[in-house]
């Protein structure tokens, strides 16, 4: 099982970009402890029929909290018509807050990175595989994933009230042609540090590009650049060359590192060695 479930995390990953972008620490599989849904009771609220094939996939320091102190609150549901679902994998590096997960249909792919937190309300379809990077936290967020990877990179900040769709859900029918047009896999891609405002929409196949904001109550329906500012209904760029910290009065480590990988890669400057010197160094001030 190991084998095979690292060889799906290393796939959906290479969908999303490089692998330090979405899990820094990387995911050794050995650290992980496999618990099968039906023996998950007093670690989680499992509700419905799931067969031997469902398993969450633990790091031993979070088992041991899921039994003492439950900072995670995890609910799994399974929902719409099977009967039973016989495979999902729901793997968690560790985590604070609450993790909703409703199940409904087979080989669901559920990743969470080290030191993610928040509230996450999370609707798995047909192929669904959600991916979400070290440190990424979330003030209320629906994610929708049916015939869908959606990946999300470290460090995110996602706000309340979004909704992530990743797929329409529904056929939409070419009567000239006789023909369903959008049953298709879809991809949605959030790149690593970027800050989601409250109430935006994300519609399917967009990716976001690296250190974006993406403001309040945005209709996101294309992709969107790295280190822009976008917003509106649909999203468009207002601001490029920009991008946000944690804390409002200073530089956050994670934004510090991020602006100093941007620095390492932004063209030369006609400037003063001295000069870029000192401007690498501001990126650690506080």
């Amino acid at each position: 099982m190991r084998r095979t479930l690292a060889d799906r995390l290393t796939k959906e990953i290479a969908a999303f970009g490089r692998a330090e972008d979405m899990f820094p620490g990387g995911m050794p599989l050995d650290d992980f402890v496999w618990v099968p849904f039906r023996e998950a009771g007093s670690l989680a609220r499992i509700n419905g029929s799931f067969g031997a094939g469902c398993h969450l996939v633990l790091t031993r320091d979070l088992l041991h909290r899921l039994k003492t102190d439950r900072a995670l609150h995890l609910l799994v549901n399974h929902f719409g018509s099977k009967a039973v679902i016989e495979e999902a994998t729901v793997l968690i590096a560790s985590m604070t807050g609450q993790l909703s997960l409703s199940i409904g249909h087979e080989n669901s792919l559920v990743a969470f990175g080290r030191q993610c937190r928040g509230q996450f309300d999370v609707r798995l379809w047909r192929d669904a595989r959600l991916l979400v990077g070290d440190a990424t936290t979330c003030n209320g967020a629906r994610i929708v994933v049916d015939d869908a990877l959606v990946a999300i990179g470290c460090d995110g900040l996602l706000s309340d009230e979004i909704l992530i769709q990743s797929s329409d859900q529904h056929g939409i029918v070419d009567l000239a042609r006789n023909r369903i047009i959008n049953n298709t896999p879809n991809r949605t891609v959030i790149q690593r540090h970027v800050w989601i405002g409250r109430r935006a929409v994300l519609m399917p196949n967009i990716r976001i590009g690296a250190g974006s904001v993406i403001g309040a109550c945005a209709l996101v329906t294309k992709d969107i650049p790295a280190k822009v500012i976008a917003a509106g209904a649909p999203a468009v760029v207002l601001k490029s060359g920009h991008t946000w910290s944690r804390w409002p009065d200073r530089y956050d480590p994670m934004t510090q590192a991020f602006i100093r990988d941007h620095l390492q890669a932004a063209p030369p400057l006609d400037l003063p060695s001295e000069t870029l010197a000192e401007a690498a160094v501001s990126t650690h001030a506080d």
